[in-house]
């Protein structure tokens, strides 16, 4: 059944002679949700939602052909605009098939592209463009959008809330995603969230449990490498390393062997990994094997307490160590690694994104001004005071069989002297493939 829709504009569409019409389903009733995507895949860049995956808002009420983009009119009342140079540029039928990266050029779309007529269903929007000679289709071109997927990626648009003060946005390829918020955290009183891997790993759990507090505490871990190894999986892909492919020890061993202090049972004050990397680890997982060492408790820090503290206690330190790039190094036998950056990396809205800062591997003040070096010494007092207080430390015994998981852009981590018997195996994480993880499972970090 045709449904009768209102142009804006209709005195500009009339000279363009564009028209708007709306289409029944494409799709025979009752076909399976796997049969229908698989259908689909080839010639969209983001699958078919199941119907109960319709959030609010993401079907529509009306479109209208405007001038130079189209208005698309949402079910839950808000609108939005997608300029035909956007919809072009993102076409699903310009993707490649199986890669799905775009096989156009952009900047070869001409920035006066016309669409020649508009037409929705419950599920897509579909474009047809002008074609023919001086257009850039010289053929029929037709562009097919998912509804959800252009809902979730409209721009200027901020995610609304819904069900339980949680954020939803449909994932591009897979699921609704909840938006999870950060929450800072500070002092002992603090609890790790624990979770259990006996029976089964809950992604979305711990997942939303280390998004929020940039650390988790695993319970029941299996014994065995190759065991435990297969749970650190579930995090993402583990890093490699120059002293160990994916999955490292971590104990004291002989002091002619020592290559860094982690393999002793000294103290160890709180601090971020790889500092000297470009690009350091975004988690990094400690697995306990035992642990009847006298001392020896773990120690945590969350970044973004640090750095709002340090704001109270001293804003010129917090403002020198967020504008001021610190060089950090690692040298060892055939490695000399060396990287810089801020302790503070902040977003526009001064929200911490990245803490980064290891005083045993900082590199020589080398290359600074002789005031950036004084001021160096003179603001450290104060960010170390913070780090260190126990206003904002955490403390916990780790015990056999048990995990800690640390955002390693977020959380630094420190360890108490001990005597005895501790013994660790861990790995490192990229943020990158732990986010993947985490939207494969319906969960996103909401900065």
């Amino acid at each position: 059944m045709m449904l009768g829709i209102k142009c804006v504009g209709s005195r500009a569409m009339g000279m363009l002679g564009v028209h708007v019409r709306a289409l029944g389903s494409f799709r025979s009733r009752g076909a399976p949700f796997e049969e229908v995507a698989r259908k689909n895949v080839l010639r969209n860049t983001s699958l078919v939602c199941p119907r109960s995956w319709h959030r609010l808002g993401s079907t529509l009420t009306s479109c209208n052909l405007l001038p130079s983009n189209v208005q698309l009119n949402w079910t839950n009342g808000t609108s939005s605009i997608f300029s035909f140079m956007w919809l072009r540029d993102h076409c699903p039928q310009s993707m490649h098939e199986t890669s799905r990266q775009r096989m156009v050029q952009t900047v070869a779309i001409p920035q006066t592209i016309k669409a020649e007529n508009i037409a929705f269903t419950n599920e897509e929007l579909v474009v047809n463009w002008e074609h023919g000679e001086g257009c850039y289709d010289k053929d029929a071109h037709e562009s097919r959008f998912l509804l959800n997927w252009l809902h979730s990626n409209q721009y200027g648009f901020h995610p609304q809330r819904e069900e339980g003060g949680c954020e939803f946005r449909v994932n591009d390829l897979l699921q609704p995603v909840e938006y999870i918020h950060p929450e800072t955290w500070k002092g002992q009183g603090f609890e790790i969230e624990k979770h259990s891997v006996k029976d089964k790993f809950a992604h979305k759990e711990i997942f939303c449990s280390l998004l929020r507090d940039g650390l988790v505490h695993i319970t029941n871990m299996p014994e065995g490498k190759d065991e435990i190894r297969n749970v650190l999986l579930q995090f993402g892909l583990l890093r490699r390393t120059f002293y160990a492919n994916d999955v490292w020890e971590l104990k004291p061993v002989d002091p002619k062997d020592v290559n860094d202090t982690a393999m002793t049972n000294i103290m160890l004050p709180p601090h971020t990994d790889c500092t000297y990397h470009q690009e350091p680890p975004g988690l990094q997982l400690f697995s306990c094997l035992q642990n009847e060492a006298i001392g020896g408790r773990s120690w945590f820090v969350d970044g973004r307490a640090i750095y709002e503290k340090l704001k109270e206690v001293s804003l010129d330190a917090a403002v020198f160590f967020k504008n001021t790039p610190l060089q950090f190094q690692c040298i060892e036998k055939n490695i000399y690694i060396k990287a810089s950056g801020p302790v503070f990396s902040v977003d526009g809205k001064d929200n911490l994104i990245k803490f980064r800062y290891n005083n045993d591997d900082r590199a020589p003040l080398s290359g600074m001004s002789a005031d950036t070096v004084d001021a160096f010494y003179y603001y450290l007092p104060a960010l170390t005071e913070v780090m260190v207080s126990d206003e904002l430390g955490k403390r916990v015994k780790i015990e056999e069989n048990e995990m800690i998981v640390v955002d390693n852009h977020r959380c630094l981590h420190a360890r108490e002297a001990f005597t005895g018997l501790r013994e660790f195996v861990g790995a490192y994480i990229d943020m990158d493939h732990f986010h993947s993880q985490c939207r494969l499972h319906g969960v996103e970090l909401k900065r």
